[in-house]
């Protein structure tokens, strides 16, 4: 039966955006979904979404995990997200998109660029530009 869990909208260690800044929310769930499919490739009968939660309370977005819990491939698959065994969702692998003023993002990299180290200082610098772009935005 095909089934689905919740697996976080950020790595475990992150910060997250503030959900009412919801474009700036889906575009992170977007960017941790394709972190966790770079590291935990889906089987044939699992996929990952970003789905919008809660939407009387305001809302806010979570990447799930849906898989076919009779398939002990996709099974084990979802364990290790959860579990986190390759340690790779601890952090972000990536930098941040550079545009978040209305004009999309750039998601997902060119898959020949590959993991980009990251550093503290430059998360800094990402969440402090976040921070100037949703006070200038206009929700």
């Amino acid at each position: 039966m095909i089934t689905f869990t919740n697996v976080g909208s950020a790595p475990h260690a992150e910060d997250c955006v503030h959900p009412k800044h919801l474009q700036l929310a889906m575009e992170e769930c977007t960017r941790y979904m394709e972190q966790i499919a770079r590291h935990y490739p889906p089987p044939k009968s699992g996929w990952l979404s970003v789905r919008h939660l809660d939407p009387d309370q305001g809302g806010y977005f979570e990447v799930m995990a849906h898989f076919d819990d009779e398939d002990p491939e996709a099974a084990e698959w979802v364990r290790g997200i959860e579990d986190d065994t390759k340690h790779a969702l601890q952090r972000w692998d990536t930098p941040p998109p550079d545009d978040h003023k209305g004009k999309g993002t750039n998601w997902p990299f060119p898959p020949d660029t590959g993991p980009v180290p990251w550093t503290a200082k430059q998360e800094r610098d990402y969440r402090r530009k976040l921070r100037d772009l949703v006070e200038d935005a206009p929700f």
